[in-house]
Parts: structure tokens; sequence; C-alpha cells
């Protein structure tokens, strides 16, 4: 059997505007580990829908802001063309992925 080739996924141009929080990160972790259900079997359902629709509108936002799959985009695999604005890029895409990982 031959061994496959792997094949890279074309790339795209996007225009990115990634929104700036108002709150610092360790805020935003503490908040969205909030949304984390009980251990409490009695309640373990409370807020569950209220817990998805606020994950969901965040996902939306993140996708939005970035032109892609938030959720599957490596910081890595972003090409940013401004030199001054990488970091600034790179450091959105890394916190707020652990912000939407906090979010179970």
């Amino acid at each position: 059997e031959e061994p496959k080739e792997e094949v890279e996924a074309p790339t795209k141009a996007v225009t990115m505007r990634l929104p700036a929080f108002f709150y610092e990160l360790k805020s935003r972790e503490k908040a969205a580990a909030l949304l984390e259900p009980d251990e409490d079997q009695k309640s373990i359902d409370w807020g569950f829908e209220e817990r998805k629709e606020i994950k969901e509108a965040f996902v939306k936002l993140l996708d939005d802001a970035c032109g892609c799959n938030f959720a599957t985009t490596s910081p890595t695999k972003i090409t940013v063309t401004e030199e001054k604005q990488k970091r600034a890029v790179t450091k959105w895409f890394l916190e707020n992925k652990k912000v939407l990982a906090k979010m179970k």
C-alpha cells in the first residue's frame, strides 16, 4: 500500500476585526469557569440551556471576528501581514482559547 500524501488545506486571506475585551484575561477565565455545572446531582441540569447559549454566542463572536473556525484554527497557522500586529493577534487567539476551554 502506498503512503498517502498529505494535502494542506488551502489558505485564504481574511480581514480580522478582533475585539478588545473590557475585562482582563483572569477575570474572563473566572467568569467562564462559573458556568461549569455543579457536582451536585440534584442541580446537574441547572442553567444547562443558558450555558449552552452563552458558549454558542461566544464561539460565534470569535468565529466572526477572525473570519475562520476559531476552535480549530491554530495561531501557528495564521500569517499576519502587518509585522507589528503579529504578537497582538497571537495573544488574542491564545487568551480566547483559554477562556473557551473553561466553558465546558
